[in-house]
């Protein structure tokens, strides 16, 4: 009997679309709620992994990525390497997703809109013409937005929501102009070359808070909840990534471009010479995290500059998504607690998760994040070892501001002992996060350094 071919496209944008929806009938038991969607993601990046060589026969039905999918005069298809992009962010959110599981109730939309922005962008990786592309980017903003001021109150509550929203709005118009102009003139030269060029890189730069460098990053590290800018930092961070080396891979005329990778890579330059100047100084988890963020998005920059669109992304965007959760949840039960003699307190665990978390996205050694700053590192000494160094600079530097940051925590008395159920599980969580952490970064180095293809 003949087997029904079938595209992976339609499972992968529906996939989290339907766990979603299902996610807001499990309310009362947030366990399996969250359990639900970080199932859902791992199963969408196991299903682009496995049926990455070879489509996946399941007897009568053979999914195949390589298969197109004609939807209303548009495709849908799956590129290798966007594939490969994709499973990793997948891969990178189903821990950040099994983290908010654990930790104390999201917001009632927070899984819903979290599959929403996967399923928005996944589209965006997949669709032909790349107008469309952009198109869908814009709805995965609309979720993005809601999903930063879900449940948050104030006057400058809103502050990172409508910035994002504003940069991811002010993207579109010139993402539409650089696709125009490359349909109305394929041999872009000269003025329409160098116009279509500045478009992407001003686009692409809004969408990852690149441009100004004081935008939408800094005010959604303040005003939301860890878990959730550890989201943002895996999920839409990612897939900006991903959407810049998706355009960098299948536009010939972009990836030439002379003016363009020296822009990547001096903007790469200049964020991480800012993180060196401003992380160390800070005192406040918020600002941090925002030194992270921009920390990551240099790594982005520079990833498309020196052309890394295959494996090597993916590890960063997957590695990412393992720390960021591990760093969420130091900082979501990092909370203020009152001392038996007085005045507030902290928890030593939640506190030792944070530091770690930090010294991971430094790429410490002993850490996953060493294997990822690592393959920087070796991608940046082919501009020389001043960029290595800055590199390494700007993880110091922030490792000496969350130094700064837990030092007067760490001289307040020991907090009450909390209920032996609520001290157990974060004690669980705490250990399980440090010990894949860890873990993950004693792995063979070969598996990492010698044989991973870039």
């Amino acid at each position: 009997m003949t087997s029904l071919v079938i595209s992976a496209a339609p499972i992968v944008i529906a996939l989290p679309l339907v766990a979603g929806a299902l996610t807001l009938f499990l309310r009362r038991w947030p366990w399996a709620e969250g359990g639900l969607a970080a199932l859902a993601s791992a199963l969408a990046a196991a299903l682009l992994v496995v049926a990455r060589d070879a489509p996946l026969n399941l007897g009568l039905v053979v999914i195949d990525p390589s298969a197109p999918l004609f939807v209303l005069g548009r495709t849908l298809q799956l590129e290798a390497n966007t594939q490969l992009i994709l499973a990793a962010l997948f891969a990178g959110t189903a821990p950040v997703l099994a983290v908010a599981a654990a930790l104390p109730r999201q917001g009632v939309f927070f899984y819903p809109l979290v599959l929403g922005v996967l399923s928005a962008f996944a589209a965006s990786l997949m669709v032909r013409p790349l107008l469309f592309g952009a198109l869908a980017i814009e709805a995965a903003a609309a979720f993005t937005a809601v999903l930063i001021q879900a449940d948050r109150q104030g006057a400058r509550s809103t502050q990172g929501a409508v910035r994002y929203l504003v940069s991811a709005t002010l993207a579109l118009p010139m993402f539409f102009l650089a696709f125009w102009l490359a349909e109305r003139t394929p041999a872009l030269e000269g003025d329409a070359t160098s116009l279509s060029v500045a478009l992407l890189l001003l686009g692409n730069g809004l969408l990852l808070g690149a441009i100004p460098l004081y935008s939408w990053l800094h005010a959604v590290a303040k005003d939301a909840p860890p878990i959730v800018v550890s989201t943002v930092a895996v999920v839409v961070l990612g897939a900006a990534q991903a959407w810049l080396l998706r355009l960098w891979d299948v536009l010939a005329w972009f990836q030439s471009a002379a003016g363009a990778r020296f822009a990547l890579l001096l903007s790469a330059q200049v964020i991480w010479a800012g993180v060196v100047l401003i992380a160390w100084a800070q005192r406040s988890w918020a600002r941090l995290m925002a030194c992270a963020l921009f920390l990551e998005v240099g790594a982005a920059l520079w990833s498309a500059g020196v052309g890394r669109v295959g494996a090597e992304a993916a590890f960063s965007i997957a590695a990412r998504g393992l720390v960021f959760a591990a760093l969420g949840a130091g900082l979501h039960l990092l909370r203020p607690q009152p001392c038996a003699e007085g005045g507030v307190c902290y928890a030593r665990e939640p506190l030792l998760l944070a530091l770690i978390g930090f010294m991971a996205l430094a790429g410490a050694p002993g850490t996953i994040g060493f294997a990822v700053r690592w393959l920087l590192v070796r991608a940046s000494m082919e501009s020389g070892v001043e960029t290595a160094g800055l590199v390494a600079l700007a993880g110091a530097s922030l490792v000496l501001g969350a130094l700064r940051t837990a030092l007067p925590m760490l001289r307040c008395p020991a907090p009450s002992a909390p209920p032996a159920k609520e001290a157990r599980l974060t004690r669980l969580l705490v250990g399980v996060a440090i010990v894949l952490l860890v873990g993950f970064g004693l792995l063979p180095s070969p598996l990492f350094f010698g044989s991973i293809p870039r």
